[in-house]
């Protein structure tokens, strides 16, 4: 993945991804909320509780980028950290 902030050139297009996208869900680490979002260009995470810097990694279509949401929570799950998926997503 790879992390962009405010003064990066492509940051207004990543928002406005981020803004059309789904939500798949949260995780808490070091006591900070992470939101992770599917559209069918990126997976993006932001960082901490600000949309002020994302994460973000290509996808080749919304199943793919929801696919790769519920795998990254699923890990952080297995990490110990607590983590809450939207109801369409619960398993």
């Amino acid at each position: 993945m790879q992390i962009i902030t405010l003064d990066n050139v492509i940051f207004p297009e990543l928002l406005d991804a981020w803004n059309d996208g789904k939500c798949v869900g949260r995780f808490w680490k070091s006591g900070k909320v992470r939101t992770v979002c599917a559209t069918r260009q990126f997976l993006i995470v932001s960082a901490e509780n600000e949309n002020i810097k994302f994460a973000y990694k290509p996808t080749r279509s919304l199943e793919e980028a929801i696919a790769m949401a519920l795998q990254l929570l699923a890990r952080e799950e297995k990490r110990g950290h607590q983590v809450e998926r939207q109801a369409e997503y619960v398993r």
